[in-house]
């Protein structure tokens, strides 16, 4: 196999395993949207996502992994959408009204997962890993 045939291979690999992990994450929010955090199972986020239970855990290490995956995915997406935004904003009072209306506009996407958070996330926030997690 030459280079560019192993560095194509990689980068596939690459991609599968962030396609695998997105559908993971989907599935999650899925359930905890349905079920509630704590009312979901690993094996409840298996079955939506079809994976064996044990699969899971080759990418999180548990469900409050998953949790704090979904709520990095949703600050990564929220921080490019404002940077994006406010790169259009004449000034710094437009700046500050771009930033706030466009963050409203990001979590109206998907208000699942506002609503997990609010309902049962700020308890798994409690933990000093959790906190030190989303700080970084």
């Amino acid at each position: 196999m030459n280079t560019h045939s192993q560095l194509q291979t990689a980068d596939r690999r690459t991609r599968e395993r962030e396609r695998k992990i997105e559908g993971l994450l989907s599935a999650a929010a899925q359930e905890f949207a349905a079920k509630g955090y704590h009312r979901t199972s690993m094996e409840d986020i298996a079955r939506a996502a079809e994976y064996a239970t044990g699969a899971i855990y080759r990418y999180f290490s548990g469900k409050e992994d998953l949790f704090m995956g979904l709520l990095e995915r949703q600050m990564s997406g929220v921080t490019r959408h404002v940077q994006e935004a406010v790169k259009a904003a004449a000034g710094p009072h437009e700046a500050l009204r771009v930033v706030v209306e466009s963050q409203v506009e990001y979590a109206s996407r998907d208000i699942s997962l506002i609503q997990i958070y609010f309902s049962e996330g700020v308890e798994v926030m409690k933990e000093p890993a959790s906190q030190k997690r989303l700080e970084a």
